[in-house]
């Protein structure tokens, strides 16, 4: 069982116990984002930021968030890897005859849709048939429910500094006479850099999972790149005041320009020794889904790690809604999902609703 399931099963249990109880037990809940139960924790117990929506009870835990730990100690040597793109395009495009409408007029398909097959229903067959097959891909998603993608802005600058082991990426972003600026912190391994520079991990929301030694990690607190709290946060963040409260993206789609943004800086900045050649990229539950979608999109992430991405996320909502149908989920009371129901699918994270 999943570590959050296993949460969820505790808070349910807690609940058979009667809803006056005022502290949650160890391992269980006790805070965040949209969380409305008990905020204290069962005595040895400390309530500990984990990410903005889950605080969990843990034995004399520190109540500040959660940083990785190493785990491991990689080679000292870094194997060669395999050329990546040196701007911020993507690597591969599609010939100027490939097709990407955002819709398809008349099209319904209750089953899974063959990846493999173009729109016209004629079969993938050769690398250069799936780069077009996949900017048709990336075309409908953006059209059917993630929003419009920008590219790279028409002015882009930035710059990382460094003290210690603790670095800050910035950059300002210009676009059609208005301006932003944005900032994440980066934590660098110790030691001597390698000579590619480190590889590096994207954390959304600093990320809640074990960092191996010898890999930076960036906290990139997407939340303020895009809001998703609830309905009344659409089209607040730093991306939309950039493009407007009314730009079509979703709040996901934000994330992942986010991303891109902070990729085209670390790539003309050297000196940040970072390897842009091996960028992760990781997320726990919505932010999840917000990593996968970035490794989907943008090429010069080489490695992508959704933690427990749930519905939409690794699992398509097909397969969960057939899973539901059929009676296969083991089901928790609504309480489990902190009024996750209300932002599922439909949400501002997911969709340009």
């Amino acid at each position: 069982m999943k570590f959050c399931t296993a949460v969820q099963f505790a808070l349910w249990f807690i609940s058979l116990r009667g809803a006056s109880a005022q502290s949650s037990p160890e391992w269980g809940q006790c805070g965040g984002i949209g969380w409305t139960g008990p905020q204290a924790c069962a005595t040895g117990m400390i309530c500990t930021v984990i990410n903005p929506y889950f605080f969990q009870c843990l034995p004399g835990a520190s109540t500040s968030p959660i940083t990785s730990t190493p785990i491991s100690t990689p080679p000292t040597s870094i194997p060669p890897s395999s050329t990546a793109p040196s701007s911020s395009a993507p690597s591969s495009t599609p010939s100027a005859g490939c097709s990407t409408p955002s819709t398809i007029s008349g099209y319904s398909n209750a089953a899974l849709p063959n990846p493999f097959l173009f729109n016209d229903g004629s079969a993938v067959k050769t690398q250069a048939d799936w780069t077009c097959r996949r900017a048709q891909i990336s075309a409908l998603i953006q059209g059917y429910e993630a929003g419009y993608l920008p590219p790279k802005p028409q002015t882009l600058t930035g710059s990382v500094t460094r003290s210690g082991s603790t670095g800050t990426l910035s950059f300002t972003a210009s676009n059609g006479g208005t301006s932003v600026s944005f900032s994440s912190t980066i934590t660098y391994p110790s030691g001597t850099a390698p000579t590619a520079g480190w590889p590096l991990i994207i954390a959304y929301e600093g990320g809640s999972i074990p960092i191996p030694a010898g890999i930076a990690v960036l906290n990139y607190a997407n939340s303020n790149m895009a809001q998703q709290n609830d309905a009344s946060s659409r089209g607040v963040g730093t991306f939309y005041n950039l493009y407007g409260k009314s730009a079509n993206a979703s709040a996901m789609t934000a994330w992942v320009w986010g991303v891109s943004r902070i990729i085209d800086i670390l790539e003309e900045t050297p000196s940040a020794q970072i390897n842009t050649q091996r960028i992760g990229v990781t997320g726990c539950s919505r932010d999840g889904k917000g990593a996968l979608m970035a490794g989907a999109f943008e090429e010069r992430i080489a490695l992508t790690i959704p933690q427990e991405s749930g519905s939409g996320g690794d699992a398509g909502w097909r397969l969960s809604l057939f899973e539901q149908n059929s009676g296969l989920l083991f089901k928790l009371p609504p309480r489990s999902f902190r009024k996750m129901s209300g932002l599922v699918p439909n949400s501002q994270i997911m969709s340009t609703i």
